[in-house]
């Protein structure tokens, strides 16, 4: 299984981990858009990408998804949650799993008034 974690940051113990899980059974690909992101360092391979709202952000990402053979992809930062889950269909086209919530759901809680407002029951 081949993993792409967006935006990974100083997040260096969740790609030890995810790295440790999967134990040689596949790679930990990382991207970030500065070289200083020290997890990136701590990944098989590590892509630097340009900020997600740059344009010809997602198809960036969608062709490092081919390119790897990535089977999951999932974001480390809250407003790049819903990008991949807007765009779920087109990971599925290239045979990639999106990890993460809903859209809408991703939506309701990357702003905090409606976060408040939503009751589980």
């Amino acid at each position: 299984m081949n993993l792409l974690i967006l935006s990974s940051g100083t997040r260096n113990k969740i790609v030890q981990y995810f790295k440790k899980t999967l134990a040689g059974e596949g790679k930990v690909i990382c991207t970030d858009m500065s070289e200083l992101a020290p997890s990136i360092y701590e990944a098989d391979k590590y892509y630097i990408v340009p900020r997600m709202t740059d344009p010809g952000y997602l198809e960036i990402i969608l062709d490092i998804c081919k390119k790897e053979k990535i089977d999951g992809v999932l974001s480390l930062i809250d407003p790049e949650l819903s990008l991949l889950a807007e765009n779920e269909d087109k990971f599925a086209a290239v045979g990639t799993k999106v990890i993460g919530s809903a859209y809408k759901l991703c939506l309701r809680y990357l702003y905090k008034v409606s976060t408040t407002c939503f009751q589980f029951w």
